[in-house]
């Protein structure tokens, strides 16, 4: 036998017993209780250890006493002893019956009276639900009416003093029957139209809300509501307080010419809807000292509100 082959039967000899340790790692460790899954017959033995098993007693987890009788609050002797007392009752029984509590299976006496008896009174209930000592309460009478044909006195003050109210009121006069002015506010003013402004303002601007226009230039200007589209809408709706700085410019007839924007709405969507709008505008130009119109410009506000 040469060296050769000495050297190659040790190495498969190690490697035989490098294996053989590695599977016995792998079948210990794959056979471990916490690993192995129970039979069934290990799992019945448990159950059946533990039904058969006897708890121990805890003191503190008994309720009642140890002859088997409870302990309730306010308990009564006899044959419940763990019911409460039943105390007299402080509320009258939900009962029109005078005569008593009254039962399902019996007609109530006295439940359907006259008109001439009267109401039910407090007191009759509250004496027939067994409540002892309550004072009589008595309906109140109607006001202004007559109780078993006799009239308080209170009700004969009440009917003269309404009287003379109602006396005093037919004889004082209307404020438009003698020219005196009332308090009331006037009337709100109709909404401007296409061609009007405010003739008293100093600052130009125009104001576009829901349903209306304001104009505010001293003259009258003829306006037409932009036209937004879609993305000039979506444009309008995420910048808050949109407005532009414009200027017009106009010819003697008061039509424009160019529109220039001293200060821009946020987009290109909101601009180009403006500029058209302004574009059909119609301004009421100046008049010069020979009292002809003028061409001109105008620079004014454009806002936008929701």
């Amino acid at each position: 036998m040469g060296r050769e082959t000495s050297i190659q039967i040790g190495a498969f000899a190690a490697s035989l017993l490098l294996h053989a340790a590695a599977m016995l790692a792998v079948v210990a460790y794959t056979h471990r209780p916490d690993r192995t899954p129970p039979s069934p017959r290990q799992i019945q033995g448990g159950l059946t250890a533990g039904v058969d098993a006897e708890l121990p007693a805890m003191e503190s987890a008994l309720f009642g006493e140890s002859s088997g009788r409870g302990d309730a609050n306010a308990q009564t002797p006899g044959e419940f002893p763990q019911a409460g007392k039943v105390w007299r009752e402080v509320q009258a029984f939900l009962s029109r019956d005078p005569q008593g509590t009254g039962e399902p299976t019996r007609d109530a006496d006295g439940l359907v009276r006259s008109a001439t008896d009267g109401a039910f009174s407090t007191g009759s209930m509250l004496a027939g639900a067994g409540i002892v000592g309550q004072p009589a309460m008595a309906d109140p009478a109607p006001q202004g009416g007559a109780v078993f044909g006799l009239r308080s006195e209170r009700s004969r003050r009440l009917e003269r003093d309404l009287e003379s109210r109602s006396a005093a009121a037919e004889a004082r006069p209307s404020p438009a029957a003698d020219g005196t002015a009332t308090s009331r506010r006037p009337a709100d003013p109709a909404p401007q139209s296409a061609s009007e402004s405010d003739p008293f303002s100093t600052l130009s601007a125009v104001r576009f809300m829901p349903g209306r226009t304001e104009v505010r230039f001293g003259r009258a200007v003829k306006t037409v509501r932009p036209d937004f589209t879609l993305q000039a809408q979506l444009d309008l709706f995420a910048f808050a307080g949109v407005s532009w700085l414009v200027r017009a410019d106009y010819d003697e007839q008061g039509r424009v010419t160019d529109v220039t924007f001293l200060r821009s709405g946020g987009s290109h969507a909101l601009d180009n809807a403006v500029r058209l709008a302004v574009y059909q505008w119609e301004f009421e130009p100046r008049k010069g000292p020979d009292g002809r119109p003028q061409a001109g410009f105008d620079v004014f506000r454009i806002e936008v509100a929701r």
